[in-house]
């Protein structure tokens, strides 16, 4: 069905302007195509206005429109919209890309909406189900559902990040994602960082039918912060020195020396430690304020923590499995316990995937397969400040991760305070509804696959919306995220409800008549 006319060319070369009178079906965002040489050419819609000059005084009445007042008047010009779009380029199924022919079109060029299946096969970069996952529907058309595709390889090797305001639904798409990636057609290896207990609800996979084949079934296991430990010997001196409040020359100089005292035992535990430091001090008296000020700092950080232990801890073998997800639950920790965690957890995964590739792994550092981690609310790992212990294995990782089969999934709620050179670093972008002027700045000058057109899109986006656009789709797309199967675990409390309640029920519970319980008679 033609649409428009082609006028001529727009504000760029890469972009043309055309006519129509009908824009009822007409979205922002929404592709059409137009015949050159043989090429159907794809472009996106970027921008619409009115064209058709009526004069002030037919807008005085709001019960008649203006076209109908111009008919009763006799002329007959009908309401124009000069409509810019960005050309995209035609599909070369071969390369599973665009390639922009470079080409201004001709005046009076016709113009349509894309097909629907001119669109499935041209936004995803995939169309088969192995290595694909369903995110969700376009936006834009509203008639027919066209569904959206990522491509698992480019998300786990090349990162993603999924970016947007409170309650805007970035946890639920992100529980989308993990089903895709744990359905029969993925059967990835998945780690989940939850510092608020939202996930649980990913257990139910293990009960449905639609993640299940003749011979394989998912695996979710939730580890709850009590049974999250690090082994004391897993940290090096510098983790133990930045975790230490306000350490002066001295105290380094001690903790330094203490450890390398020790450091070619098999298991160094925390008494080890400190017992080192005692020994220096009984051999140089002088240091003997030093230590006592060090074994303070040691046993308030270190032995008051719950997550520490002599031999306990999370083995990656526990963690990392193909067709299994596990969810690290945090939900009760400080901000440095999670990042204690994380580092740890992070840092042996990258060296155990690095020695694996390089064929010299051994027992517990042998991991022989890619793996996918999940880092909500990552502006407290990595944030902009710097001041986080994860923060430079997150940034090796996203650097040098994909070598050696790690991918990561960073989720925000404030991009303006995640850093830059981390955000930098995921090749496909998830943002639905922002509005704060800041994380939309950090969004254009971080995620480098965003266009300014993209942009003004956000804050009209509502919750469960969102613009996909990087590596795992061939272009920008607008979507609407499919329902879940799986229960939603962070759903936001509906306090006016949850306070009726209450209160009701503490009512009901004080009219109640006392529990009359049989007295013993003691006779004499």
């Amino acid at each position: 069905m033609i649409i428009g006319l082609v006028k001529g060319v727009g504000e760029t070369p890469n972009d043309f302007e055309f006519v129509t009178s009908d824009i009822s079906k007409m979205s922002i965002g929404d592709f059409v195509t137009l015949e050159y040489e043989g090429m159907e050419i794809v472009s996106r819609i970027t921008d619409c206005r009115p064209i058709t000059d009526y004069p002030p005084i037919m807008y005085s009445n709001p019960e008649i429109s203006p076209s109908e007042i111009a008919l009763i008047l006799g002329d007959e010009e009908k309401e124009l919209y000069l409509v810019t779009a960005t050309i995209l380029g035609y599909y070369d199924e071969e390369r599973g890309e665009f390639i922009n022919p470079r080409i201004i079109p001709p005046q009076g060029a016709r113009v349509k909406y894309a097909s629907e299946e001119l669109l499935v096969k041209c936004l995803n970069r995939k169309t088969s189900r192995i290595g694909t996952a369903h995110v969700g529907y376009m936006l834009t058309r509203r008639d027919i559902e066209v569904p959206v595709y990522l491509d698992v390889s480019a998300i786990t090797s090349e990162h993603l990040c999924i970016l947007a305001s409170t309650g805007s639904g970035k946890s639920y798409l992100a529980g989308v994602i993990v089903e895709e990636l744990l359905s029969p057609k993925n059967m990835a290896s998945v780690l989940i960082f939850d510092p608020h207990g939202e996930y649980h609800t990913l257990t139910e996979m293990m009960s449905k039918n639609e993640f299940s084949s003749e011979w394989y079934s998912p695996q979710v296991e939730v580890i709850p912060p009590e049974k999250i430990k690090i082994r004391f010997s897993e940290l090096e001196v510098s983790d133990i020195s930045a975790s230490l409040p306000e350490m002066s020359e001295r105290m380094e100089m001690l903790l330094r020396r203490a450890y390398e005292r020790i450091a070619n035992e098999p298991i160094i535990t925390r008494a080890m430690l400190k017992k080192a430091i005692e020994e220096i001090a009984n051999e140089k008296p002088e240091m003997s304020n030093t230590a006592s000020a060090l074994l303070w700092r040691i046993n308030r950080s270190f032995e008051q923590s719950r997550i520490f232990d002599d031999f306990e801890h999370l083995s990656l073998q526990r963690l990392f499995s193909p067709g299994k997800c596990t969810i690290l639950d945090l939900s009760t920790m400080g901000d440095w316990e999670q990042q204690m965690v994380a580092l740890i957890v992070l840092r042996k995964l990258l060296y155990a995937r690095m020695a694996t590739e390089k064929g010299i792994a051994k027992g517990e550092n042998y991991l022989p397969y890619p793996v996918f981690v999940i880092l909500e609310e990552a502006h407290r790992f990595a944030p902009r400040s710097g001041e986080s212990k994860a923060i430079s294995i997150i940034r090796r990782i996203l650097a040098e991760g994909r070598k050696f089969g790690i991918g990561m999934c960073l989720i925000s709620q404030r991009p303006s305070k995640i850093d830059g050179d981390v955000l930098s670093q995921c090749m496909t972008s998830v943002i639905m509804r922002i509005v704060n002027p800041s994380d939309q700045e950090s969004i254009r000058t971080s995620v480098e696959s965003v266009g300014r057109e993209v942009l003004k899109e956000l804050p009209g986006l509502t919750k469960g919306q969102a613009i996909v656009s990087g590596r795992a789709v061939n272009t920008t797309v607008m979507i609407k995220v499919r329902e879940r199967v799986t229960s939603h675990g962070g759903e936001s409390k509906n306090a006016p409800e949850e306070w009726r309640k209450y209160l009701e029920n503490k009512r009901k519970e004080e009219t109640l008549p006392p529990i009359e319980e049989d007295i013993p008679v003691l006779r004499s």
